[in-house]
């Protein structure tokens, strides 16, 4: 009976011992996706059907609400329903052209501030500094925008040239880069 359960230890052992090698030593074929590049990415995730942006792309696209790729893209519609859409960018293209001349009546009066920021300055400083300065409208707007994007955390320290008729992400972008 002592031999069979020493026989039945040692093939455990040795079961074990062979599993244990070859966890280690056969390398696994899956790359993790930390290690793959983004440009390797792209054309992959393009070929089954997704569209790739980038970050100011998203971001205009997200503010701006641009619904035009939705609409070309159900061209099996009925007339009626064509009728309304033309109805739709007709008054979406008049909206636009009120857009576009209030921005250039912005562009215009394009407010110009020189930032200082001192080392240890919260985000939420820095939000009413602008504010106060006319160089974006909302304090508690860009606050939450540069905590919701990572970029609070990464302000660095020194002067800035800022303008009004800068957006968010151009702002957080500008004050996040070394000088």
């Amino acid at each position: 009976m002592k031999h069979h359960i020493r026989a039945f230890a040692v093939g455990l052992f040795t079961s074990a011992l062979i599993i244990l090698i070859v966890f280690f030593l056969v390398q696994d074929s899956q790359t993790p996706i930390e290690d793959v590049k983004a440009e390797e990415l792209i054309p992959v995730l393009e070929d089954q059907g997704y569209a790739i942006l980038s970050q100011e792309e998203y971001i205009s696209y997200s503010v701006n609400g641009n619904d035009s790729d939705n609409k070309s893209a159900t061209n099996h519609e009925s007339e009626d329903e064509d009728t309304v859409e033309s109805k739709e960018e007709t008054e979406n293209n008049k909206e636009d052209e009120e857009e576009n001349s209030e921005e250039e009546s912005e562009q215009d009066s394009a407010v110009e501030y020189k930032l200082t920021v001192e080392t240890g300055m919260a985000s939420s400083e820095i939000s009413d500094i602008l504010e106060n300065e006319d160089i974006i409208e909302s304090a508690s707007d860009f606050n939450n925008y540069l905590e919701d994007n990572d970029y609070a955390i990464n302000v660095k320290p020194g002067t800035f040239e800022l303008s009004s008729d800068m957006s968010h992400f151009d702002i957080a972008e500008v004050i996040t880069s070394y000088n």
